[in-house]
C-alpha cells in the first residue's frame, strides 16, 4: 500500500502521530508570511522518493512532486485553499491561475494528476456561502477530477475537521 499524507506546518511530532508506517523524506513548501506555520507538505513513503523528479512550489500553498514510473507519470499537487473572506480574494485566484497552469502541462505531457489537502470548503456546512466560494472545487470539477472520498464511501465522507459544536470536511483527495 502507497502512503501519501497532505500536512499543514503544525507542532507535532511525526513520529507519534503517524504510527506504523515507514517515513520517508518530506518535502515542503513554506510560507514567506509571518505566520510559521503556514505551508503545505507531502510525506512519502520509503521508497517512493527515489521516482521524483520535480519538484514545484508557490507561495507555501501549492507544493507540487512530479514522479516517474517507466512509462506512468504522475504528479502530486498538496495545496492549502484561503478561508472564505474578501481579503483572501486575489490569493484565491492567483492560486488557481498557478494550479490551472500546472493541470495544463500535466495534460499537455500525459500526466496522472492527484491533488489534495486543506480546501477549506464544506460544501454542506458552507452552503449558504456566496457561489465564489466554491470556484475551486467546481473548476476542478469540470476538468472531471472527482472527490476520491466522496466517490468511494457509501456512507458518505467523514468530516476532516472537529470543533466544538461538530465537525465539517474541509480536507480533499
Amino acid at each position: 500500500m502507497t502512503l501519501v499524507f497532505p500536512l499543514r506546518m503544525l507542532n507535532l511530532s511525526l513520529t507519534t502521530n503517524i504510527p506504523n508506517i515507514i517515513l520517508g523524506p518530506s518535502y515542503w513548501a513554506c510560507s514567506s508570511s509571518s505566520r510559521p506555520h503556514d505551508g503545505v507538505g507531502i510525506l512519502l513513503r520509503t521508497p517512493l522518493h527515489k521516482h521524483v523528479q520535480t519538484i514545484d512550489f508557490w507561495n507555501g500553498r501549492l507544493l507540487k512532486l512530479d514522479l516517474f514510473f517507466h512509462q506512468t507519470k504522475i504528479s502530486i499537487i498538496s495545496l492549502y485553499y484561503p478561508p472564505s473572506g474578501s481579503i483572501h480574494h486575489s490569493i484565491s485566484n492567483d492560486l488557481i491561475a498557478k494550479l490551472f497552469s500546472w493541470l495544463d502541462h500535466a495534460r499537455a505531457n500525459n500526466y496522472h494528476v492527484v491533488i489534495l489537502g486543506d480546501f477549506n470548503v464544506d460544501e454542506i456546512a458552507h452552503s449558504n456561502y456566496s457561489p465564489n466560494h466554491f470556484k475551486l472545487l467546481r473548476l476542478l470539477s469540470s476538468r472531471y477530477f472527482t472527490d476520491h472520498q466522496a466517490h468511494f464511501s457509501i456512507e458518505g465522507p467523514d468530516p476532516t475537521f472537529y470543533y466544538t459544536n461538530g465537525s465539517s470536511r474541509l480536507d480533499y483527495i
